[in-house]
């Protein structure tokens, strides 16, 4: 649709969507042919950076990666309450860390933790969902993160490290948040973690799976060092690739060599598939000129209010990413939308990043979240109600980038103590915003009233601002619910105990 959105682009009864109109073969020339369509930033991204991360992630999970994860994560956590959903949160990470993909998360780690969080206690619904949610996040995971951040690079003209960097901070919170609410729903619940015996040890996982630690530090050195995004993955490919043909703990023969290629070709001919589309949508709305009314439009419509711009961004992210890819929606509204928050004063990382985590968002989104339609199939679960416990059980994740969005401290834009102390901050607000949301505060171990609950999540949002006077305000609301919590829990337990 958007490829032939330039043929009638002048007739349209809306002023802000008319622009330059074309005949069908100048079009096909301009698509086909152009710099700034097909063969345009998508596709230049994906030919020179793309491509060896994705083969990275492929090559990592078929040598053992995928199974290694897993099973350290289960060694970390599993012996705590709710231990296999949090050993979900963390295997989903690592594996998102590998594919930048929600559903290929799913898929990989499903099979292993949702039947692990059902054994537990956990209800279908609720096991699909964590599982959908904590995948959802593989699109924002540095080092690798997902098709857009690689087109971010071409947008906002800044060496990938860069967006490494910022990328950190918001993935520890967003990861941060699920693990919380997520410890508070299985403490509300009485669910145990399983028996120290019949879990992995942590220091044999460790050693036996070396490489697996060693090939995500490497690439991320080689990053820093070398400065060259088109080579260093494919090093590191390389040193996989040995380390699995000498090493004679790792299975890596021919069978193995065969579905690597092939998972390998597959995966990156369907991102060339996608990022053509991408260039379309791209093409399509600057050959007609639209793509720099449409942001000068945004601005006179909400004035100079950055807040409501964010809302109306956030909305846009959320109706676009039902219907279409995070690399879709995010080329989309890096052209719309992104200069009109960028000339209200927001950073353009954090512009840019606000716009991915929201667009990952239609993951889980009903009525089309593929990750929870996945899960739920896992699950055995319904589909719409997996991606409603998903949404529920991420809810931290739908603050976090209205929080670096206003504060690009969270994003590393800012001196290093600024940064520090935004983070440390940003700690606090998520801990009390998981509380807020899912009724249980760490620390407390008591369910909370409503009232408290409100307190900590106004709170909590409020620490994600610049430090003010309101962080102090928000600290000390922090603490005093905290503090009345723990009192209404020893009234409690006097009463019932008399």
């Amino acid at each position: 649709m958007f490829s032939l959105y330039p043929l009638f682009a002048a007739d349209l009864p809306f002023a802000f969507l008319q622009g330059i109109t074309y005949d069908v073969q100048t079009l096909a020339q301009v698509h086909a042919m152009g710099s700034e369509s097909i063969l345009g930033l998508p596709m230049q991204t994906a030919g020179t950076i793309l491509i060896g991360f994705l083969l990275f992630g492929v090559v990592l999970q078929h040598t053992g990666g995928a199974d290694f994860f897993y099973r350290l994560s289960m060694a970390v956590f599993g012996r705590f309450r709710g231990g296999s959903a949090k050993v979900a949160i963390a295997s989903s990470a690592s594996m998102g860390m590998m594919s930048g993909s929600a559903v290929s998360n799913v898929l990989t780690t499903g099979p292993m933790t949702i039947p692990a969080m059902k054994r537990e206690g956990f209800s279908p619904t609720v096991a699909g969902g964590v599982e959908a949610t904590a995948s959802a996040g593989g699109s924002i995971t540095p080092p690798i993160m997902g098709t857009a951040a690689f087109l971010m690079v071409a947008f906002v003209g800044v060496p990938y490290t860069q967006i490494l960097v910022a990328a950190t901070i918001p993935a520890i919170l967003y990861f941060l948040g699920i693990y919380l609410q997520i410890d508070g729903y299985a403490a509300r619940r009485g669910l145990h973690g399983a028996r120290r015996e019949d879990l992995p040890t942590f220091g044999r996982e460790l050693v036996r799976g070396w490489p697996y630690i060693v090939a995500p530090v490497l690439l991320t050195g080689l990053l820093f060092v070398t400065r060259s995004e088109t080579q260093a993955p494919f090093w590191v490919v390389g040193f996989l690739l040995v380390v699995a043909t000498v090493l004679p703990g790792i299975r890596f023969g021919r069978r193995e060599i065969r579905e690597l290629a092939v998972d390998a070709g597959r995966t990156l001919s369907q991102i060339v598939g996608i990022i053509a589309g991408v260039g379309l949508i791209l093409g399509g709305l600057t050959a007609t000129g639209v793509s720099l009314s449409l942001a000068r439009d945004m601005v006179a419509l909400v004035g100079d209010n950055v807040v409501l711009m964010l809302i109306a961004g956030a909305a846009a992210c959320f109706v676009l990413g039902m219907g279409m890819t995070i690399s879709a929606a995010y080329v989309f509204l890096a052209i719309v939308m992104v200069p009109a928050v960028v000339a209200l004063g927001i950073d353009p990382i954090a512009a840019h990043l606000f716009v991915i985590y929201w667009a990952s968002v239609s993951y889980i989104t009903p009525p089309v979240g593929l990750a929870g339609f996945a899960a739920a199939g896992i699950a055995k679960a319904p589909a719409m109600a997996t991606c409603f416990a998903a949404m529920r059980l991420g809810a931290v994740k739908y603050v976090v980038p209205f929080g670096f969005a206003l504060n690009p401290a969270l994003v590393a834009q800012a001196p290093l103590p600024q940064v520090l102390l935004a983070f440390a901050l940003s700690l606090v607000a998520v801990y009390a915003i998981a509380g807020a949301i899912e009724g249980w505060v760490v620390g407390v171990d008591g369910q909370m009233p409503i009232p408290v609950r409100a307190v900590l999540g106004v709170a909590g949002f409020v620490l994600f601002l610049p430090p003010g006077w309101l962080t102090a305000i928000g600290l000390a609301a922090v603490a005093a619910c905290v503090v009345a919590g723990r009192f209404l829990r020893r009234t409690t337990s006097r009463k019932d105990a008399s």
